[in-house]
């Protein structure tokens, strides 16, 4: 699937022998996040908004044969999974990087964040989010997609991104057509396989 650059980070960052760069696309009037991967610092400079990429070269991690999950509180969750929220707060880091499950918190214990008016506005103006949410079987005590952990930075310039906190910067999103259902949360990453044995799942978004 081709996407056209609507905007990319600042500066290139290496990555190994290479170099990466995080780009955004629109996709049905939704922000996408994704990793480019090249091989020189100059070919990563030199791309700029408007060139066209694919989502067959975008960068994945090799994932462990033990998948991590993420407790995370909505609506964050469903904005990380859709691909409009690409930094997840922590008070802790990992050196853990690839791919993690996205499971979204029971729907009556309240985030100690909220909102900010200028996310709030982002939010206001996509109303499939809305109309998710509402879904109190599917869009809670569930895992819903999966994100790919790239990096993690304490200075994003994201709006997303809270002062003070490790900020995991998110790439490659997918949500699940049919969310994984009845599923207890944990804290820090934990392991999810068992309840991704066995499930026939399909990405809803690419």
């Amino acid at each position: 699937m081709e996407r056209t650059i609507t905007d990319r980070s600042k500066t290139p960052q290496q990555y190994k022998d290479k170099w990466i760069l995080r780009v955004e696309s629109k996709q049905y009037g939704v922000i996408r996040t994704h990793i480019l991967l090249f091989n020189t610092e100059a070919e990563a400079n030199n791309t700029k908004i408007g060139d066209v990429y694919s989502t067959d070269n975008i960068l994945r991690e090799a994932h462990e044969r033990k998948p991590k999950a993420l407790s995370v509180q909505q609506p964050f969750a469903l904005l990380e999974v859709l691909g409009i929220k690409d930094v997840e707060n922590r008070s802790w880091e990992t050196s853990y990087r690839g791919r993690i499950y996205i499971h979204a918190c029971g729907t009556k214990k309240k985030s100690i964040y909220s909102l900010t008016e200028s996310q709030q506005e982002i939010v206001s103006d996509i109303p499939l989010i809305g109309t998710l949410l509402k879904d109190t079987q599917m869009m809670y005590s569930a895992i819903i997609g999966h994100v790919d952990l790239v990096a993690i930075t304490e200075n994003s310039s994201s709006i997303w991104a809270i002062p003070g906190h490790y900020h995991w910067i998110l790439a490659n999103p997918v949500m699940f057509e049919t969310p994984i259902v009845n599923v207890k949360g944990n804290l820090n990453l934990w392991n999810c396989n068992e309840h991704l044995k066995g499930k026939s799942i399909h990405p809803l978004t690419k």
